[in-house]
């Protein structure tokens, strides 16, 4: 049962990694495509060679059309940032960086006080929980950590988006700041959440061995619900830690689609824009599709982070994305119009798979290090059957391994000896670096041909540049008509004496 379940985990885990990484690689793909194009060839593909003409319908050449609209306005803004940028002064430049370096000082002040935020809540949940609390305040503080956590990625990410404004960056970095910092508050809370939870759950473990079995009597009869039960079966605590964030993820998200972006969209902008400047100046909401794509990263994340304390978890949350999906749907149809900012597609989804990864990676870290260093709880989940108190989760897959044939097992122990991992890494290194040389082959191949295109390109203009000057002197030296015709008068007076008189010029 024990070793059925973690394989399981790990096939879930792997097949997470494989889809992650061949979507990266074609984001990452596109986008180094992206990057290769100048301005010159970017606008000349899209404007010559943009168009399908594959289209029948009229809804998929409007649908076009905008694409065409957004991806040149997206090239015209980074052009003119492009430009402002080259033209900026020493003092400007100054001036910069020091509004860049205030902005990031707040923001870090922001981060630790969030990060605080949580700890307190933490500790002060395990510590009141330890209390006689009446049904509804025992509900209020079960819910503490799990609230503060979600308006905090309710309302740090607006601010952010606030302060991004003043540090002057190209749309593309506007977004990857502002992502990249709403992302570590959301992966640096639940970090925050999870080693809060393992150090006070360690202490009352290590409090809880160190009891004599009479006070243990005594103590699980007055505070045996909220110790002894934690002690015991951590597991099941900290899955009702991620199970609640999913949860208040999406009744936050109900409740701010349904009564903030309707309420805004329908009473305050429609109603008051043509009544209270302030609110025709703010315009309509806007639709922010790297922020709502953040939420499904976040989503998950929670998912990962909880599929090993509660395997259910993650179907809840597909159920909740599914909902979510036609929630958004509806509401970007009637309350939202689309954004004044352009963002290039391939580069953001490249930064999106980017985000994506390292989510992944930071779990697999956590989830491994919980399955390879903490004992598993006695009175609950698939490896309680284990009593001994330095067992842990891994040592199910070890004793696996030891009844299997000695040569089997002893090959996939060596798989895990330093004696295969080091020449196996420097074989990795090696390919690495073959394909990384390749690559650069490629690169270097690149530049030459376009060097050689550029110097066709050169020739042509050359060749069309002579013709057009032969032909102009050849104009130049042409004779005219007039002087054609004369010309032709002379030569018919030249004529061979023994011509008759009669058929001279002018004796016809």
């Amino acid at each position: 049962m024990g070793l059925a379940y973690l394989l399981a985990l790990g096939f879930t885990f792997f097949l997470s990694l494989i889809f992650i990484i061949l979507n990266s690689s074609r984001s990452v793909r596109e986008g180094v495509i992206m990057e290769s194009e100048t301005f010159t060839t970017f606008f000349t593909n899209s404007v010559f060679c943009g168009w399908d003409y594959s289209i029948v319908s009229e809804n998929s050449a409007a649908v076009r059309k905008k694409i065409l609209f957004q991806e040149l306005k997206a090239a015209l803004e980074e052009q003119r940032k492009r430009l402002t940028q080259m033209n900026r002064s020493k003092r400007d430049l100054a001036r910069l960086y020091a509004v860049r370096l205030a902005v990031n000082v707040i923001i870090l002040c922001i981060l630790a006080a969030s990060l605080f935020l949580v700890y307190y809540t933490m500790t002060n949940l395990i510590d009141l929980q330890k209390q006689s609390l009446n049904k509804e305040l025992s509900l209020v503080v079960q819910y503490l950590p799990s609230v503060t956590i979600t308006i905090l990625n309710v309302i740090i990410p607006l601010l952010f988006a606030k302060l991004v404004f003043y540090e002057d960056y190209w749309p593309v970095t506007e977004m990857r700041m502002t992502l990249f910092r709403t992302v570590v508050l959301r992966l640096a809370s639940l970090g925050v959440l999870v080693v809060t939870l393992y150090y006070r759950l360690q202490v009352e473990e290590q409090t809880f061995h160190r009891m004599e079995k009479a006070v243990l009597k005594k103590s699980m009869v007055t505070v045996g619900k909220i110790i002894v039960n934690h002690v015991q079966c951590w597991e099941t605590y900290v899955g009702q830690q991620f199970y609640k964030l999913t949860l208040l993820d999406f009744a936050v998200y109900i409740v701010y689609t349904f009564l903030w972006n309707s309420l805004a969209s329908e009473t305050i902008y429609e109603r008051l824009k043509g009544k209270i400047d302030l609110v025709a100046n703010y315009g309509s909401q806007e639709f922010d599709i790297p922020q709502n794509v953040l939420d499904l990263v976040y989503s998950q994340t929670l998912s990962w982070c909880g599929m090993f304390f509660t395997p259910l978890l993650p179907g809840i949350s597909f159920v909740k994305c599914l909902i979510i999906f036609f929630i958004k749907k509806v509401s970007l149809m009637n309350n939202y119009e689309p954004p004044q900012k352009a963002y290039n597609a391939s580069k953001a989804n490249s930064f999106f798979m980017t985000i994506l990864l390292l989510s992944f990676i930071a779990t697999s870290a956590v989830i491994g290090y919980m399955i390879g260093n903490i004992h598993p709880s006695k009175s609950c989940g698939p490896f309680r059957v284990y009593s001994n108190e330095n067992y842990t989760v891994w040592k199910a897959l070890i004793d696996e391994i030891l009844s299997w044939p000695r040569g089997v097992a002893n090959f996939l122990f060596f798989l895990a000896t330093p004696a295969f991992f080091i020449p196996a890494f420097g074989v990795l290194c090696f390919v690495i670096y073959c394909y990384w040389t390749i690559g650069q082959g490629y690169k270097k191949m690149q530049e030459m041909l376009s060097d050689h295109l550029k110097m066709e390109g050169r020739d042509k203009h050359f060749l069309l540049a002579r013709v057009d000057e032969l032909q102009k002197r050849h104009k130049q030296l042409e004779i005219p008509e007039s002087l054609k015709q004369s010309t032709s008068i002379k030569g018919k007076l030249l004529l061979s004496p023994n011509q008759p008189i009669d058929q001279w010029p002018g004796n016809s």
